[in-house]
């Protein structure tokens, strides 16, 4: 991530750990998903984290089981079992982002802790 920054967007100066920060012209700082309490590697897995006690999720759960046993599983099972969470919900929303502008997700998750200070610590 840092020689991305260096290379390809031309800063000088780089957070060389995750959370912390470099202040200057641009305050730049590292954050790498989902995060150090949550297992796994993408964004599904914190968003699905944060909605684990949903009743839909017991149906996401056998349905991801279900498909997991096909000889043409999904590849990337975190993003399936967000795309059946969100049709799962009374008004579908096709994107992780849509869900979040229609409330799906939850905010007050204590699993967007470390996300949230991040951001927080981006403007101080």
């Amino acid at each position: 991530m840092v020689n991305i920054l260096k290379r390809k967007m031309g800063f000088e100066y780089t957070p060389q750990q995750e959370g912390e920060f470099i202040k200057g012209k641009t305050c730049i700082g590292v954050f790498i998903m989902p995060g150090q309490q949550v297992e796994g590697t993408m964004i599904e897995d914190l968003c699905l984290k944060t909605v684990e006690k949903h009743p839909a999720m017991q149906c996401v759960n056998a349905f991801a089981e279900c498909v997991s046993n096909l000889d043409n599983r999904p590849r990337n099972i975190s993003k399936a079992k967000v795309q059946a969470y969100l049709a799962a919900q009374a008004e579908v929303a096709e994107t992780i982002g849509r869900g979040a502008q229609k409330g799906y997700w939850d905010f007050d998750s204590p699993y967007l802790d470390e996300l949230k200070s991040f951001l927080k610590n981006l403007y101080h």
